[in-house]
């Protein structure tokens, strides 16, 4: 019998010593396989480096020099019909092991990695491990402990209760805030479930928040993860909650300020916000109007139809020259839709769309983001703008599923209720789109919010008269700092704000936009009454030398503004996605060609990169199986509401028409309320001629 020093493959199997039976014989066929010898072993610790003899799985221990123990049983290959697997016992009983002195409780891992027999391996292959590797191991819930005495104290029933449960339990409050690391949503489960109570009471408005300014411990270190706020302590969370909200409606700061109690934190809330106003990087309003189009005192005779002809020339060459560098309209928006780096902004496109679905009078909505502030602009600007936002901000902090699907439906709800009588006019199909692209901007959002913190949502209301586009009020505000923002935009733009954007004002944002290559009477910005931009405008170097001189003539720039805002294009590619502001808006000016306008909500609706995994309080359903129309068309059925005209003939969503002398319609459908509605529909009498 060999000695533990004897045999590498002993095992110390415990105190006591127990008798077994005798080993029974092994079998022939297990007997005569090679055993591998220590001299095989790599040792693939840091101090020893790789050999390169076959590889094996083997682990070792300290062992302590003053521990005697008697001869152990051996570790052999046991047969197969064998009722002992791992050891090759001896006859006569195991003496008791004597401990001489206490047992080291650590003891060192070494792992080595040996080959299957069957694996096959290429000759004079070395293998080689850094020797900077570590092997870790994830720990189990790091909040197993609290799970039963905190589901007791939840949920809470107010912000007082809250405030009770950080006073009484501050131990067991920091370790829920450490436990929640961003992102969120992969913190342990008892800790989401912890915030998601925390947010129930917690309210957002920062006069609600002022009386409990005074406590001490971790009550605002919980207020602020629950609302995503970044300041280290009451004053300042008071006064950056305060700069977050919406300038419209505005909030008064005297409630806040009154409940602060004490002079120095009055001060210390004034202090920052006047610090977070200074640094914000979006302006609370733009003073930007309609441009002056007079021309008063100035002979128009020559200029008008000079410029008018140049204009047609100039922008039906721009036509051109966007067609030879795109020229099938679908591949164009394909490749931007598959292009990684534009995730972002078509992230935001896809924000902008959603927010002019929920009010479809917004005609287009276009969005400024940098860092933790969104600016949103629309054609037909309203109050409600960033109330919506707010809402879809709300929607992304939900916790759970069961919480997020309450508000996305509550959102839905809310659209349906804007548009009475006119639900039934919307396709199942635009229904379905409008949902995937609500849930992933929320998702959107959310990300944001764990990346910069509370989102300041900024809506821009309408100065003066003129619906000018949304993209045109965005630029007005980001020319003040080129290339800081990035710009959304819900719909394809008109060829002359492609034109400001791409060849007047190129600088002023990183991305380049899609355009349906249609111009058409356009409300012009005041901006371009700055003689520099006009003459970009025109393309000055090539343009005729009467309206060369024209523009260097500031009587003159009344009149080629308005020549300029009346110019009008050849066909492109018909795929406005509204009405002009200067267009009847109960009338397309053109036809409209579905294939593009599918192209464009393809755009929208997928994703360049895809998960299939989906974390609590993740917004995103199943994607669509098919995006097929249904087989069997169906006729919806219509309400006849005051004042808005009941349509004769409306395609169903298979495309399919009951009267075979219509065109089939082609596939694809608009998402709701593409164009602008009428603010005082009347039924006519008769068609338009």
């Amino acid at each position: 019998m060999s000695t533990p020093e004897q045999n590498p493959k002993s095992r110390r199997l415990g105190q006591s010593g127990p008798t077994f039976p005798p080993p029974r014989e092994k079998s022939p066929p297990r007997a005569k396989r090679p055993r591998p010898q220590p001299a095989d072993l790599i040792d693939l610790t840091r101090d020893s480096p790789p050999r390169s003899p076959t590889l094996s799985l083997t682990k070792t221990k300290k062992r302590p020099s003053p521990i005697t123990i008697t001869p152990s049983p051996q570790l052999v290959e046991s047969s197969e019909d064998s009722n002992y697997d791992l050891f090759d016992l001896p006859q006569e009983p195991m003496p008791s092991i004597r401990l001489d002195t206490e047992m080291p409780v650590e003891t060192e891992v070494e792992i080595v990695i040996q080959h299957d027999a069957d694996m096959p391996t290429e000759p004079n292959v070395e293998i080689t491990i850094p020797p900077d590797a570590e092997f870790t191991f994830e720990p189990g819930d790091p909040l197993a402990d609290l799970d039963e005495a905190l589901r007791q104290r939840m949920p809470f029933r107010n912000l007082f209760d809250l405030a009770d449960f950080t006073a009484k339990e501050p131990e067991m409050t920091k370790r829920l805030l450490t436990a929640l690391r961003p992102p969120i949503h992969g913190s342990p489960q008892l800790a989401r479930d912890w915030l998601a109570a925390v947010r129930e009471v917690v309210p957002d408005q920062p006069f609600a928040l002022a009386p409990y300014a005074n406590r001490q411990g971790e009550l605002w270190r919980v207020i602020g993860i629950a609302l995503n706020l970044k300041e280290p302590d009451a004053a300042g969370m008071l006064a950056e909650l305060y700069w977050t909200k919406p300038p419209i409606p505005p909030v008064d700061s005297a409630p806040i300020r009154k409940a602060l109690g004490t002079p120095d934190r009055r001060a210390a809330f004034d202090t920052k916000l006047i610090a977070l106003q200074n640094a914000a990087l979006l302006p609370n309003e733009t003073g930007m109007q309609r441009a002056d189009m007079s021309g008063v005192g100035y002979d128009q005779s020559v200029t008008r139809p000079a410029a008018d002809e140049w204009l047609k020339t100039h922008m039906t060459n721009r036509q051109k020259d966007v067609q030879a560098a795109h020229p099938v309209h679908d591949v164009w928006l394909k490749e931007m839709g598959e292009d990684p780096n534009l995730r972002h902004t078509r992230a935001l496109d896809r924000l902008s769309d959603v927010l002019q679905t929920l009010e479809g009078n917004r005609v287009c909505v276009a969005l400024l983001h940098k860092d933790r502030e969104i600016g949103v602009f629309a054609n037909f600007p309203d109050g409600y703008m960033g109330q919506d936002l707010e809402m879809l901000l709300r929607a992304s902090r939900a916790l759970n599923d069961q919480d997020a699907e309450k508000q996305v439906q509550d959102i839905l709800a809310l659209m349906r209720k804007r548009r009475p009588g006119r639900e039934e006019l919307i396709t199942t199909r635009a229904k379905q789109r409008f949902e995937v692209r609500l849930r992933k901007s929320i998702e959107f959002l959310r990300a944001l919010e764990e990346q910069h913190g509370r989102i300041r949502a900024v809506p821009y209301a309408a100065k003066g008269k003129g619906e000018i586009h949304a993209e045109m009020r965005a630029v007005s505000v980001a020319r003040a700092r080129p290339g800081v923002y990035d710009l959304g935009v819900g719909k394809l733009c008109c060829l002359k704000c492609w034109l400001i954007l791409t060849d007047v004002l190129p600088n002023v944002f990183k991305r380049k936009v899609p355009t349906h290559r249609v111009a058409y009477a356009w409300p012009p910005p005041d901006f371009l009454t700055e003689p520099d931009l006009l003459r970009l405008a025109y393309n000055e170097p090539s343009a005729p030398l009467v309206v060369q001189k024209a523009l260097r003539d500031s009587k003159a720039t009344g009149v080629l503004v308005n020549v300029y805002s009346g110019a009008k294009s050849g066909p492109g590619e018909k795929t406005t996605e509204y009405a002009s502001s200067e267009e009847d808006p109960g009338n397309e000016p053109w036809p409209t060609t579905a294939e593009n306008t599918e192209a464009f909500e393809t755009y929208l609706d997928d994703e360049v990169l895809r998960t299939d995994e989906r974390p609590a309080g993740d917004l995103r359903r199943l994607r669509l199986t098919t995006q097929a129309e249904p087989k069997l068309p169906t006729k919806p059925k219509l309400k006849k509401v005051k004042g808005v005209p009941t349509p004769t003939s409306v395609p169903d969503d298979s495309g399919s028409s009951e009267d075979p002398d219509d065109p089939p319609a082609k596939r694809g459908d608009k998402s709701p309320d593409r164009k602008r509605l009428k603010r005082t529909p009347q039924v006519k009498s008769s068609p338009r001629g």
